[in-house]
């Protein structure tokens, strides 16, 4: 079965499943101005609309996944978004009331033209914080609506405002921590594994305690001079929007060869929609300064 037939092939049987609900395709911009194919589903009572995405499910079939299992995983999906996070309308237009749900993330300035045309952020090296809601009451979820400039003017706040907002909100409620790459592997190993490579260069990951949107820690100094007391100046290599590796510039390779290795790994092992940069950080831990190296 064809792509284009097995997306009609699905609507229909999710409609079947679903009833009364309204199912439409419709081809979503995420970061970096990725595309994807998703149907949204929305349903008389439910303010929210999940976005499930098609491709995902067409490499499930292909593999043998049946239309019906497609369908049935989907069904359950959306029932559990929808159960799960709720967005008052009403409590959205009141700034008071949601206020301590905003929060940043830090996308690419120059990926993402298009959309910083529409949303305010704040520019940051080569870098912008945008901002978004978070739909659950335990705060950073996955359940997002990113603000755009008109939530601004029915806030009646400005740009500054929201920036302030939400950037105290990620510290509080998402702080930045810095790992060793150590830990990080020895998380994502099975129990009782104990033999690890030794790291030729040492290395660290700045992220948050859920590893999700934890590239922004690089915007608290506080975070950066804790760092500069255990690596002195260090190199940042953006790995993807979630995290950043810090490498001690004492035992960093040649700048050039990093700037490489992060052009490299963003080419083939992060999705294109979680790239942050193609360049590489400087901070300098005497001046406290961050800034983009330059390789030339």
């Amino acid at each position: 079965m064809k792509y284009r037939e097995f997306i009609e092939a699905l609507q229909k049987e999710l409609e079947e499943r679903l009833g009364e609900a309204a199912i439409l395709f419709q081809k979503v911009t995420k970061n970096n101005e990725v595309t994807k194919d998703c149907f949204l589903i929305s349903e008389a009572g439910y303010d929210i609309s999940p976005a499930v995405y098609i491709e995902e499910y067409y490499r499930a079939f292909q593999e043998g996944m049946s239309l019906k299992e497609a369908a049935k995983k989907i069904t359950k999906v959306y029932k559990a978004c929808r159960n799960g996070m709720e967005l008052d309308a009403q409590k959205f237009c009141e700034f008071e009331k949601v206020k301590d749900a905003l929060f940043c993330r830090l996308i690419s300035r120059g990926k993402n033209r298009r959309l910083l045309e529409q949303v305010p952020y704040v520019p940051y090296l080569d870098l912008a914080v945008v901002f978004y809601y978070a739909l659950e009451s335990e705060q950073m979820g996955n359940g997002t609506v990113l603000i755009h400039s008109e939530h601004l003017q029915f806030w009646n706040i400005s740009e500054n405002e929201l920036w302030q907002q939400a950037r105290e909100n990620t510290e509080k409620f998402a702080p930045a921590r810095i790992y060793t790459m150590t830990e990080l592997l020895h998380e994502m190993m099975p129990e009782g594994t104990d033999d690890l490579p030794e790291e030729e260069i040492p290395m660290y990951v700045l992220t948050n305690e859920r590893r999700y949107l934890g590239a922004c820690g690089m915007l608290y100094d506080r975070i950066l001079q804790e760092a500069s007391q255990t690596l002195g100046s260090f190199y940042i290599l953006p790995s993807s929007i979630h995290e950043c590796i810090l490498v001690p510039e004492s035992s960093a390779p040649q700048p050039g060869t990093l700037v490489q290795m992060v052009q490299e790994i963003n080419l083939t092992q992060v999705p294109p929609e979680e790239v942050l940069s193609d360049h590489i950080y400087h901070y300098d831990a005497r001046k406290h300064h961050l800034m983009i190296y330059d390789p030339h």
